[in-house]
């Protein structure tokens, strides 16, 4: 069984292998159909926001929130924080104001990505109270934006990243990444008082694809996985991956 390659790397090592091959499918929101994401589409999107976080000023290991329902952006995103050493702070899409407040404190985030209008009202009310929270990045095309100046659109993102030159910067990155770098940051539900924010590491992850290599050896590039549960979600998220990794399709 080949090894998972480290997460920040790995979307662009399918692409090599599965080029045109479907690697994941989301339903589309705004057109309110179903869309498909070749392995090269998806590498070269990871790729674009990876220039488009580093010319943002987001630096390694630098905690960025995610605070959207499941969504292809959200995927890409993720990915894009790996491959410049950025660490991911999924919150739950239905977190209230004072939740997300909260994390953003605690986690000390600049930048929260938001996928729909009520993810980024929440995060417009936090963005006044907060002490580190400074830019918002808007997913859906249908957000309306309230006339907020700290706010950026992920398409504007995706269209300035395009004529960025910072590509030698991008493979510094990928060049320098460590199983030692922290990935993920997810936060307990506060059953049991306070949440805690759970440090996850890339060798973390890296364990996790190798016993599952061992022990759910039964899924390929010709399977399909339905993701049910949010990428908020320690489960999720990690199958995710995994599925990925073993090329199993991701709808």
């Amino acid at each position: 069984m080949e090894k998972c390659p480290h997460l920040g790397k790995l979307v662009f090592e399918q692409a090599k292998k599965y080029g045109e091959k479907i690697a994941l499918r989301y339903r589309n929101n705004e057109l309110k159909k179903w869309e498909s994401v070749s392995w090269n589409q998806f590498a070269e999107d990871v790729k674009l926001l990876a220039k488009a976080f580093l010319d943002l000023g987001i630096k390694k290991q630098e905690n960025v929130a995610m605070f959207s329902q499941n969504r292809y952006e959200l995927v890409a995103s993720d990915f894009a924080l790996q491959t410049i050493h950025g660490v991911a702070v999924p919150m739950y899409a239905t977190s209230s104001v004072d939740q997300v407040l909260y994390f953003v404190e605690d986690a000390e985030i600049k930048f929260l990505i938001a996928g729909d209008q009520l993810q980024y009202d929440v995060a417009m009310e936090v963005l006044k109270k907060s002490n580190h929270l400074k830019t918002i990045i808007a997913v859906s095309e249908n957000i309306d934006l309230r006339g907020n100046v700290d706010a950026i659109r992920y398409k504007c993102l995706m269209e300035k990243a395009k004529n960025l030159s910072n590509d030698d910067d991008v493979q510094e990155c990928l060049d320098t990444l460590s199983f030692d770098d922290l990935a993920t940051i997810i936060y307990t539900s506060g059953t049991t008082g306070v949440s805690k924010g759970v440090m996850i590491t890339h060798s973390n992850y890296d364990e996790t694809m190798r016993i599952h290599d061992i022990r759910v050896d039964c899924i390929n590039e010709n399977d399909v996985s339905i993701a049910f549960l949010p990428l908020s979600h320690i489960f999720e998220r990690a199958w995710t991956y995994f599925c990925l990794h073993r090329a199993t399709r991701v709808d």
